[in-house]
Order: structure tokens, then C-alpha cells, then sequence
């Protein structure tokens, strides 16, 4: 069995839990598509202190070239208004900008700019517009 480290057990572990997520899915939908954007830990080590650009890179390097299941991180450089205007245009909840210098460490800030007219947004209030919250540990940690 694969433990879902490798990048090719990454996607065989995400396929056996994927169900039809997004802005168009339908009935019978079959097919998924993730965005790997970020990797915390490998094989043991805390990649935490790094920059998110070398964490970037080290996750490019485990996942599977070509997956129809997961892709490579994106990065938009420079032309964030632009890349937003294509956003709205085409009905998606926002983006998400972040410093790629930065670690991932609590006192660093990212941006999550949403679509004021993001059609899915009625009845999703709690998810939409909700403080950024950390999930509790079991034991209280």
C-alpha cells in the first residue's frame, strides 16, 4: 500500500476520495480537479520556516507531471487586478494573495479578495464572509 507520499500516491489517494466539487458541477459529474498550492511537511521535515516560493517548489517536484487529478501551484506576479477582473468574469469566488518570501508562520498576512457578485455566495454566508479561524487540536492545543 502507498502511504501518499510520492507524487503518484498523492493523486492515487486523492482519486479514491474525490467527489464533484465546484462552481458547474451536475449531476453524474466524474471528474474533479484539484490545485496543490502549498506543502507544509515532507518525508518528516517541517517545511514551515521556508518561503512559500521554495515550498512551491518543493511541491512541484512530488506531483505527478500531467494528473488529471491534481495540478501545480499558480502564480500571479504583477498582474493581480488583471487576473481578478478574469475572476469575476467568469463567476469565481475571488483569489487568495500571498508574499511568496513569506513562511507560513501565524503573524504572516495573505489576502483573500472576494467577488462581490459571486453568484454561489447566497446561503454560504458562514463560508463567504467568516473570520479566518484556526481549527482546534484534539486536546486543546
Amino acid at each position: 500500500m502507498n502511504d501518499g507520499r510520492s507524487g503518484n500516491g498523492i493523486a492515487r489517494r486523492l482519486d479514491q476520495h474525490l467527489v464533484c466539487l465546484g462552481v458547474r458541477s451536475s449531476p453524474g459529474c466524474t471528474e474533479a480537479r484539484l490545485r496543490g498550492f502549498d506543502i507544509l511537511w515532507l518525508n518528516g521535515d517541517d517545511l514551515r520556516p521556508l518561503s512559500l516560493s521554495e515550498r512551491r517548489r518543493l511541491l512541484q517536484a512530488i506531483l505527478p507531471a500531467g494528473s488529471p487529478t491534481i495540478a501545480e501551484p499558480l502564480s500571479v506576479v504583477g498582474r493581480g487586478s488583471e487576473l481578478f477582473e478574469l475572476i469575476c468574469a467568469h463567476d469565481l469566488e475571488g483569489i487568495v494573495a500571498k508574499r511568496l518570501r513569506d513562511p507560513y508562520e501565524r503573524r504572516v498576512r495573505w489576502l483573500k479578495i472576494k467577488n462581490p457578485d459571486y453568484s454561489q455566495k447566497e446561503g454560504r454566508a458562514d463560508l463567504f464572509n467568516g473570520p479566518r479561524t484556526r481549527p482546534r487540536l484534539a486536546g486543546g492545543r
